[in-house]
């Protein structure tokens, strides 16, 4: 008996074009060299060893990071992905995820002026302290 496995085909989404604005959107003001989280998803090399843990992480909720309860208070800036999003990050992190081409000089001026450098929310409306420490267990948090 022969089994044939399955061949992983190319997703009709690329990086460049399609995956790279999402994740400049909503990722790499963490995801970036230097930045808050433990790799950097702004260029091709740098997100295609991810992206299968990428693709579990957008699928469970888990990124981007949204810890106030949904449906408790109106907050701008919220930190989701809509259902096209998904899908498209989803899409292009099965099987053999594209980089796409080139960008050509006038989409590299333009992608070079929507860049995250760090939080990009502008100032926040408000500033909270707390008199006592507030301390974050580890454990909490599920890594993949």
């Amino acid at each position: 008996m022969i089994v044939q496995g399955h061949e992983s085909s190319l997703s009709e989404f690329n990086f460049r074009k399609h995956v790279r604005p999402i994740f400049a959107k909503h990722c790499v003001g963490c995801h970036r060299v230097g930045g808050a989280a433990p790799m950097s998803l702004m260029e091709y090399g740098e997100a295609v060893p991810w992206a299968n843990s990428v693709k579990l992480q957008v699928l469970n909720g888990t990124m981007p990071p949204w810890l106030p309860i949904d449906g408790i208070g109106d907050y701008r800036h919220v930190r989701s992905l809509t259902a096209k999003e998904i899908d498209v990050i989803v899409d292009w992190a099965v099987g053999q995820p594209p980089e796409g081409e080139p960008f050509t000089k006038g989409e590299l001026e333009l992608n070079e002026q929507s860049e995250v450098h760090g939080r990009d929310s502008g100032e926040p409306d408000i500033v909270l302290h707390s008199e006592a420490d507030v301390v974050m267990d580890i454990d909490d948090y599920e890594l993949s």
